[in-house]
């Protein structure tokens, strides 16, 4: 009876059925193992192959992190390069700290009331250890993309507080919310009817990161340097190969997301549907990044530091882009969305670059922008099929909405204080940060003639020219934004 090749009837193959089986029985809430007090990677099988994904995830993770290292380097200027290597290393072994003993317990380890998790220490053996480590993945990106806005400006202490608040307390909630079967945003009714809020980075880790990073670089404000000033090993005149080799490890690094695991809803992917994902990335990135580059090319736009790195910078914007929900979308979909990223991209690219939001990684547009668009407009793309209809539609855009404005609400009423905090105390700025800051107020004090302006019109608005500096260059060989 056992050893019959006929256990499944014609026309469906046995593999595809055990693995739906496998995957809808675990999305139900239910465990293979048969005890409730286990998790499922508890057999034998499964413990050697969530191994052998978490130390991939690992190793992609490094490589992301190194990336990030790379284009700081080579984007960033400071008077000491030093200052970016020791935030890095700080940041990553801080926040792994505080998320393995604290966020954890928050993110995962049972459910209470679709809020926060159960509670259980690291070591508990209910707890499903895949699990800490999928989260982990989520909080390093993150913290990647908010230091690419602050990175050589913030003080020791003050890296280590807000990567306490970020990693320790805000992100492991929204993880919560999203990444676990019990999650209120996960699944819910809304006017009693199903809702789903659908994302595989874009709102978790993307848009966290951008929303900290724009806090940061708004309260840290505009600063003026020195040219000479600035290292030797800072933005130098191979800084457009750091940053492509850069961007390169980070595209490469965003796809430990996709590694499949059981680590609750929706996180379980067929070889075919990866297979799919993977397709659908390689479109967004290659479409993102061919409209990037030809309106440059259309526009007559010279071709120097900025602009290539812009269309470097456009093959990361059109991971993030899909990256909610590229296991949904067909390759014609995913064509659609990553030329609609590239456009995005580009103009508010020269809009933010114009300003005097200094964010010289572009992580701003790169990773907020892209990632709220990728999460606002899944929606439209996940009710095809039979089960299709314009009120499923509308139904989950509001409820996706709803989810990223309590997202973003939540980041902003805790970090604004945090950061005005330390600010006030003066723990906010590094010793360099602090003298580049006073210059930029003085003058800003003795060229402030006519009435205020808002803080809006200050930033985006600026009354002069933004001069800024070409890689390798002369003090005297600077460039107005308003060429490029």
């Amino acid at each position: 009876m056992f050893g019959s090749e006929n256990q499944f009837p014609e026309g469906c193959n046995s593999d595809e059925n055990i693995v739906d089986i496998d995957t809808n029985y675990r999305r139900s809430g239910n465990d293979l193992t048969g005890s409730p007090e286990l998790s499922s990677s508890s057999s034998p099988i499964n413990e050697i192959n969530n191994g052998s994904s978490a130390v991939q995830r690992f190793i992609l993770i490094i490589l992301l992190r190194a990336g990030f290292l790379l284009i700081h380097i080579g984007s960033i200027p400071v008077t000491n390069i030093n200052l970016i290597l020791l935030q890095n290393i700080i940041d990553i072994c801080w926040i792994s700290i505080v998320y393995l003993f604290i966020g954890s317990m928050i993110a995962y380890t049972d459910d209470i009331g679709g809020l926060l998790g159960g509670g259980y220490w690291i070591d508990n053996d209910k707890i499903n250890k895949e699990q800490i480590i999928f989260g982990w993945q989520g909080i390093i990106i993150s913290s990647a993309i908010y230091t690419s806005c602050v990175a050589g400006r913030i003080h020791s202490i003050g890296t280590l507080i807000i990567g306490m608040f970020l990693s320790g307390i805000i992100q492991p909630f929204i993880i919560h919310w999203i990444w676990t079967n019990d999650g209120w945003m996960s699944k819910n009714k809304l006017f009693d009817k199903d809702v789903v809020f659908h994302d595989r980075g874009g709102s978790i880790v993307s848009t966290i990161g951008g929303v900290v990073g724009i806090i940061g670089c708004i309260i840290l404000g505009k600063r003026i340097m020195r040219v000479d000033d600035i290292d030797d090993a800072s933005m130098t005149t191979q800084s457009v190969t750091t940053n492509f080799l850069g961007y390169l490890f980070v595209v490469i690094g965003l796809q430990s997301l996709w590694i499949s695991n059981s680590t609750g809803y929706n996180t379980e992917l067929s070889d075919k549907q990866l297979y799919q994902v993977m397709m659908n990335i390689i479109i967004s990135i290659s479409a993102c990044t061919i409209v990037v580059t030809g309106i440059h090319f259309f526009k007559n736009e010279p071709f120097n530091r900025w602009t290539v790195t812009r269309c470097v910078q456009a093959t990361v914007g059109g991971v993030v882009i899909i990256s909610a929900g590229a296991d949904l979308y067909s390759p014609t979909v995913a064509l659609v969305i990553g030329t609609i990223g590239g456009l995005l991209f580009y103009y508010i690219t020269k809009i933010l670059f114009k300003s005097q939001l200094e964010d010289y990684c572009n992580a701003v547009t790169t990773h907020f922008i892209c990632g709220f668009i990728g999460c606002l407009i899944v929606p439209f793309f996940n009710s095809t099929g039979d089960n299709f209809s314009y009120e499923s539609v509308a139904y989950n855009f509001i409820w996706q909405l709803l989810c990223l404005i309590v997202i973003i609400g939540a980041i902003v009423v805790i970090m604004i204080p945090v950061f005005l905090t330390l600010d006030h105390f003066g723990l906010l700025r590094n010793k360099p940060e602090v003298l580049n800051y006073l210059r930029s107020q003085e003058a800003q004090a003795s060229q402030n003639i006519g009435p205020p302006r808002s803080i809006i019109k200050k930033f985006f608005f600026p009354n002069d020219e933004t001069t800024l500096i070409q890689s390798g260059r002369l003090p005297n060989d600077v460039v107005s934004s308003n060429s490029v």
